[in-house]
C-alpha cells in the first residue's frame, strides 16, 4: 500500500518537497474501497512495486492496493466512445487493470522479460474479458494486438513520465 505520512512524519517531510504534487497523466480508473485481489497463473515469484500498489506473492496471489491507477484498454475506437460519449464498458476492467499491474511489474524490472510473463499476462488479459461477459471474437482480436505490439509496454523506456508543479 502507498506510504500514509504520521503526523510526526509530516512534520519531518522534506521541506523541498512541500507544496509540491508528482502527477502522472493518462490514468482513467482508481481501485478504491478495498483492494483487488485474485489469484494469478504465475507461481513461483515475488515481485512489488516501489510504492506499493502491486504485488505478486509466490503463491500465485495478486495485489491491486488502494490507489492502483491504470487506463484501461489500449483501444483506440473504445478510447473515442469513452470519451466522446462518457461511457465506461465493464467487460475489460478487471482484466485490464489485472494486465497493467502485471506489465508495471515487468517494466521496473520487478518481473524477469523474456520468461514468458508477457504472454502468461496477455492470455489472462483476455480470458478475464471473456469471463466478464466479452466475445470471445473480440477477446482473441485484442489477444492479436497484445502480441503483435503489447511488448514495448513493458520495456523502462515506457514508463510514463513524473510531472512537478509548481
Amino acid at each position: 500500500m502507498a506510504p500514509i505520512l504520521t503526523y510526526e512524519e509530516a512534520l519531518e517531510f522534506d521541506e523541498s518537497k512541500i507544496d509540491t504534487m508528482a502527477y502522472m497523466q493518462g490514468r482513467d480508473f482508481q481501485i478504491t474501497e478495498f483492494p483487488y485481489v485474485t489469484r494469478y497463473p504465475l507461481i513461483g515469484y515475488h515481485a512489488k512495486t516501489r510504492d506499493g500498489f502491486v504485488e505478486l506473492f509466490k503463491n500465485g496471489l495478486f495485489v491491486l492496493n488502494l490507489g492502483f491507477a491504470w487506463d484501461g484498454s489500449s483501444v483506440p475506437i473504445i478510447k473515442q466512445i469513452h470519451g466522446i460519449f462518457n461511457v465506461k464498458f465493464k467487460k475489460d476492467k478487471r482484466g485490464s487493470g489485472e494486465h497493467d499491474g502485471i506489465y508495471r511489474l515487468l517494466r521496473f524490472g520487478k518481473l524477469p522479460r523474456g520468461k514468458g510473463i508477457q504472454a502468461i499476462a496477455d492470455q489472462r488479459y483476455c480470458d478475464v474479458c471473456v469471463k466478464d461477459g466479452m466475445s470471445e471474437t473480440r477477446a482473441k482480436h485484442r489477444l492479436y494486438w497484445l502480441k503483435k505490439a503489447g511488448h514495448r509496454s513493458t520495456l523502462p523506456s515506457s514508463r510514463q513520465p513524473v510531472y512537478y508543479v509548481p
